[in-house]
Formats: C-alpha cells, structure tokens, sequence
C-alpha cells in the first residue's frame, strides 16, 4: 500500500479539532464540568479537628519489624520505622536504624 492509493491526504489537526467541537457541543456527553465553592474551615468549620487520630497512639508503642520480612519492596518503610538507637559520635548526635531479621 502506497500513501497515494490511500486518496487525499489527511489532516489529523483538521480531525481533531472537528471532534473536539462535536465534544463539546454534545451537552449529554460526560464528563459533565461545574463550579465548586469551597468555604475556608477556619474559626467557623463545624469540622473537628484530625489531631485526635494521632493522639491515641505513640509510635514508640508500635512495632513495626514485621516489614523487614515483605521483601525488598517494603525496604523503605522497614528502615523509616525500625528500631532506633541513638548513637553519639565526637561531632554530635547521629541516629542509626536497627532492623532486626
């Protein structure tokens, strides 16, 4: 097949900008556009507030070595919430990630 035998040449903008006028003049083809106002939650939100859910725990009462056995995709969070030991060094403080296996 040659590009000859396939009769005039096309112009993909051309095609593309006839279905995107039929789109948007088709009212009941989604996705379906409106306007969100939303109020600032300041002094006035009937919101509460979200600083209860960390308040129930304390992330030295959490173990989390279990991850350190998922694999290697969990590495990351295994060494973000091993055990930590605090080591101090001639120049200061420096904190060393413990995971036990």
């Amino acid at each position: 097949i040659t590009v000859s035998s396939l009769g005039p040449a096309l112009d993909i903008g051309l095609c593309v900008e006839e279905y995107r006028k039929k789109a948007d003049e088709d009212l009941n083809s989604p996705p379906f556009d409106d306007l969100r106002n939303y109020a600032y939650e300041e002094g006035f939100s009937t919101a509460g507030s979200l600083s209860s859910l960390a308040s129930g725990t304390d992330d030295k009462e959490q173990e989390f070595d279990y991850l350190v056995v998922w694999g290697p995709r969990f590495d990351m969070l295994a060494n973000m919430y091993g055990h930590k030991n605090e080591e101090i060094e001639e120049g200061g403080q420096e904190e060393k990630i413990v995971v036990s296996v």
